[in-house]
């Protein structure tokens, strides 16, 4: 492209005649790219917040898709501070105490998460499979926090009544087991 007032030069490239045009370049606006990032266990084999234990030897940002799946399948412990990360997708337990896990799209798991004390699953889908529960503290005081989550149609949430009884998965649970769907427990509002 020119601009007003250039004009083409002529080259001569190898007894031939070309047309020349001036080279622009353009800065283009940061861009953030989404990346996988994989538990390998290599540092203490179960801290989430111990950057050794990832693939990148940092622990996973907002714009990074958490994949867990180790050998042994140790229960993974998120026990400080907020950590947020773009997705989650587990194949082993994950213990949720203390701390808060921000999803922005989706945590989809097939083992067992439990929700502890203080502990907090804040945005995202989730997804539950092969019968795997979202389990909360037994701590009745503060059995762990749902904040702005939405449940995947097919899970079945498995809660206390609002009058305090208990629902027991008998009548709903077992159903949602039988069809091979989770069974979702959640703190009462």
């Amino acid at each position: 492209m020119l601009r007003r007032g250039q004009r083409r030069r002529k080259v001569a490239v190898r007894g031939r005649s070309v047309h020349r045009h001036p080279l622009f370049c353009e800065i283009l606006e940061r861009r953030l790219l989404l990346s996988t990032v994989n538990w390998t266990g290599a540092g203490d084999g179960v801290n989430w917040t111990d950057p050794n234990n990832w693939s990148t030897h940092s622990t996973p940002g907002t714009s990074d898709d958490v994949i867990i799946s180790a050998a042994g399948n140790p229960t993974i412990q998120l026990a400080l501070g907020t950590q947020s990360v773009n997705s989650v997708t587990s194949s082993d337990p994950i213990n949720v105490a203390g701390a808060t896990l921000q999803v922005a799209t989706r945590f989809q798991f097939s083992a067992n998460v439990f929700l502890g004390a203080a502990g907090t699953i804040k945005g995202g889908t989730i997804t539950g499979t092969g019968g795997a529960e979202l389990v909360p503290g037994s701590n009745s005081d503060n059995p762990g926090t749902l904040d702005g989550v939405t449940i995947d149609t097919g899970t079945v949430v498995d809660r206390a009544a609002a009058d305090g009884t208990a629902v027991t998965p008998a009548d709903r649970g077992a159903a949602a087991r039988a069809a091979g769907k989770p069974v979702v427990r959640a703190a009462a509002a």
